[in-house]
C-alpha cells in the first residue's frame, strides 16, 4: 500500500456505514490492512474501490478531517 492508501484507509474505517454492508467490511479490511500489513500490495480492483469510496463517503470524510 502507498502511503496515501494508508491514510485512505485509515479515515475511511472512521465513516459511518449501513449495518451489514460491503462498503463497512471493505473499510474494515483496508485499515487492517493499513495497521498490520502496509507493504502489502492492493489489487487494481481494490485500489479502484479505495478511490470509488473515497469519494461516495467524502461529506463524512471532511466532517472527520476537520
Amino acid at each position: 500500500m502507498t502511503p496515501e492508501q494508508i491514510a485512505q484507509a485509515k479515515a475511511l474505517v472512521r465513516c459511518t456505514f449501513l449495518p451489514g454492508s460491503y462498503d463497512k467490511r471493505f473499510a474494515k479490511d483496508m485499515a487492517f490492512y493499513a495497521v498490520h500489513q502496509p507493504g502489502r500490495e492492493l489489487t487494481e480492483k481494490q485500489a479502484a474501490l479505495l478511490e470509488k469510496m473515497m469519494h461516495r463517503y467524502r461529506r463524512q470524510l471532511a466532517r472527520i478531517v476537520t
